[in-house]
């Protein structure tokens, strides 16, 4: 049987299988919270990149708020009470019945192509093993509005009728990172630019999305300065149909978030982008030196 879900549905059932439908820890953010994390996620994408901060701390960052980074070098790398260390590895095809079911469940609904990219498992061997988790019932089939790939959702999956989420995302977080599926969900035209000539870039060098609710309603192409303890916001990008002031209201708290997360003192913004001039007005408001 084949389910049909609107768009809308869809991306709260993935943004809740990514942790997105819960308020982030009010207290010390201590092994716990990260292994809970992972326990989603199932792995964490590796850059050297350190624009902002090595990006494998920063969907940590997106789920929990600021959280001492050296504590995922520790959960990650040492033993503890049971818990084996995590490792790098390349997927690979002896593993296809669990990683595909493993994808499913950090995702909770994902066009096949979307599956097999999780973890960049073989294309051919993997989709043809999608047949017999469905048949399984161990994935549904779904139909979802504007989708033209067929979906297969966990049957298991969250269904939360709202989310209210706040985050700023990394480019190589697990929601933003198959560029197709991004576009589905959110309607959200998205790349990374590092690798484009200056003058040709759209967006910026490093640009993070910003999640409100269930939509992503802004970008910016953000730096830090570690000698001058600056967190640097290069660009602000406004979403069409948004709201500016609500927006940057919303934005300057996360960004206050991360300048703390990443030991910088304070934020500055640059002048370009539809929503740089209301976002410093934002910024000084909250009290932050801008």
């Amino acid at each position: 049987m084949t389910e049909s879900l609107s768009n809308a549905e869809a991306r709260r059932i993935a943004l809740a299988a990514q942790g997105f439908a819960e308020k982030r820890p009010a207290g010390r953010i201590d092994r716990r919270h990260l292994h809970r994390v992972m326990d989603r996620l199932h792995l964490l994408q590796l850059d050297s990149v350190p624009v902002v901060m090595r990006t494998q701390y920063l969907p940590l960052f997106s789920r929990l708020g600021a959280y001492r980074s050296a504590l995922l070098d520790e959960v990650a790398c040492r033993p503890h009470r049971g818990r084996y260390p995590w490792f790098e590895a390349w997927s690979h095809e002896a593993s296809l019945d669990e990683l595909l079911q493993r994808s499913a469940r950090a995702h909770g609904i994902a066009s096949a192509d979307c599956l097999v990219d999780y973890f960049r498992l073989p294309v051919k061997s993997a989709k043809a093993r999608l047949a017999a988790l469905v048949e399984d019932g161990r994935l549904v089939e779904a139909e979802v509005e504007g989708w033209k790939p067929r979906a297969h959702l966990d049957p298991e999956a969250r269904r939360p009728r709202e989310i209210r989420a706040t985050a700023l995302l990394s480019p190589f977080d697990p929601v933003v990172w198959c560029r197709k599926r991004i576009e589905g969900l959110f309607d959200f035209d998205y790349r990374i630019e590092i690798y484009v000539p200056k003058e040709k870039r759209r967006w910026g060098y490093y640009v993070l999305p910003l999640l409100m609710g269930d939509r992503l309603v802004a970008r910016f192409d953000l730096k830090t300065d570690r000698e001058a303890r600056v967190l640097e916001v290069r660009a602000a990008h406004l979403e069409e149909g948004e709201e500016p002031v609500l927006v940057a209201e919303t934005a300057a708290g996360e960004l206050q978030e991360l300048a703390r997360f990443v030991g910088a003192d304070r934020v500055r913004v640059g002048r370009k982008g539809k929503l740089a001039s209301t976002l410093s007005t934002a910024l000084r408001s909250s009290g932050s030196r801008d």
